[in-house]
């Protein structure tokens, strides 16, 4: 049976992985605390050292263990940024988890609370999407202008 570990600040992470990650990082850093965000960095960290590494004891704090693999445990200093680097490196540890193939093999993340979960419309998450996709456009219009020009 899958281990489920209660974190609500995954819970969102995996509710809208499908949605831009910029978007998801201003909802977790707008809705959350920095505590909050913090003690799921530390959670997330741990759960990858503890598949990373099966050997290390549990009694040791896991989220500060070094490993090579993975970016070091950061403390931020207090300030109005706190927040936003605070979630830039727990999307920095999923973007890794993700890149050494090992989000399988990480516990289930669920929300005990839903009061603890953002309400984002999911027209919201459209108009992101379409927003998105229209800068993409405009990047390949802008592209085919310049070699037109430059052909010309």
């Amino acid at each position: 049976m899958a281990t489920l570990v209660i974190c609500e600040v995954f819970y969102i992470i995996n509710q809208f992985s499908k949605a831009p990650v910029d978007q998801v990082k201003k909802i977790v850093c707008d809705f959350f605390s920095v505590t909050d965000i913090r003690t799921a960095k530390e959670m997330f960290r741990a759960e990858l050292v503890r598949i990373l590494r099966p050997d290390l004891s549990t009694a040791v704090d896991l989220s500060k263990q070094a490993v090579s693999e993975l970016p070091r445990l950061v403390t931020h200093s207090k300030g109005d940024n706190r927040s936003w680097a605070e979630t830039v490196d727990l999307f920095e540890l999923v973007a890794k988890a993700d890149e050494l193939n090992i989000i399988g093999q990480l516990p289930t993340f669920v929300a005990a609370t839903l009061d603890k979960v953002p309400t984002v419309k999911p027209e919201d998450m459209d108009l992101c999407l379409l927003a998105k996709r229209l800068s993409k456009l405009e990047d390949v219009v802008a592209g085919h202008s310049r070699s037109l020009l430059e052909s010309a």
